[in-house]
């Protein structure tokens, strides 16, 4: 039996478990009525600095079954034809093409619409938000708030508690579930759990993996998830 650790009890029902560094590295758990629903996430960007253009997002709305309520993919450029602004390691990672990109892209002013109303349609009903799930989702919560949505707007509907499978891979090699010299890159922890991924650093395929790999853990760490 994997042990659990109660991290604390809130007002709305709520337990937590396991808290480092502000992410929730096992699972929100919600008693009563309230409706689970998580948003699953990966952008790519023009390089790692804060004021490197945001490309592209993918986003995907699951219920607590892990079933898709919709998705919503975002290749975007600079509003007013203002210039990118990227270098070459961080396009040497995700090649993207720019010419390409920008031909399809849509202006982060049609973004910010298109993500903000999908966070509202996504959004559960009462005092419950989406609950954040990606791999070292932290860097992208980040992003998101820094080019599209101000963190006032993204926590109206998103949780501050999120689930990163980087942040689960430690507790799980912690717990001997998974061998301490093992990386947490997505690539790696893919491999781990037998789950196919081929387009590493595209955004809506690491957003998919992410779900996949997490799923295997909840599996592993003893919870009733289909893996499918």
């Amino acid at each position: 039996m994997v042990p659990v650790y109660n991290d604390f009890l809130c007002g709305i029902n709520e337990f937590l478990f396991i808290n480092i560094e502000g992410s929730l590295l096992c699972i929100t758990v919600r008693i009563g009525d309230d409706m689970w629903r998580f948003l699953a996430f990966d952008c790519e960007t023009g390089g790692l600095e804060p004021d490197r253009s945001l490309l592209t997002a993918y986003f995907i709305a699951y219920d607590e079954n892990f079933n898709t309520l919709g998705d919503l993919d975002l290749k975007i450029k600079p509003d007013n034809d203002e210039p990118y602004i990227v270098d070459a390691g961080g396009l040497g990672v995700n090649k993207i093409d720019l010419v390409e990109h920008d031909k399809i892209a849509i202006p982060m002013k049609e973004a910010k619409r298109q993500l903000y109303d999908f966070l509202s349609a996504h959004k559960p009903e009462g005092k419950g938000k989406l609950i954040p799930v990606g791999q070292n989702i932290n860097f992208d919560i980040g992003y998101l708030q820094q080019h599209v949505l101000s963190k006032k707007v993204w926590d109206n509907f998103v949780s501050y508690h999120p689930i990163d499978t980087a942040g689960i891979a430690t507790v799980m090699k912690l717990l001997g579930l998974i061998p301490r010299s093992e990386k947490t890159r997505l690539t790696n922890l893919a491999d781990i759990f037998n789950i196919p991924f081929t387009n590493a650093h595209d955004a809506k395929a690491d957003t998919i993996v992410t779900v996949k790999v997490l799923r295997a853990m909840l599996k592993k760490l003893g919870g009733n998830i289909n893996v499918d």
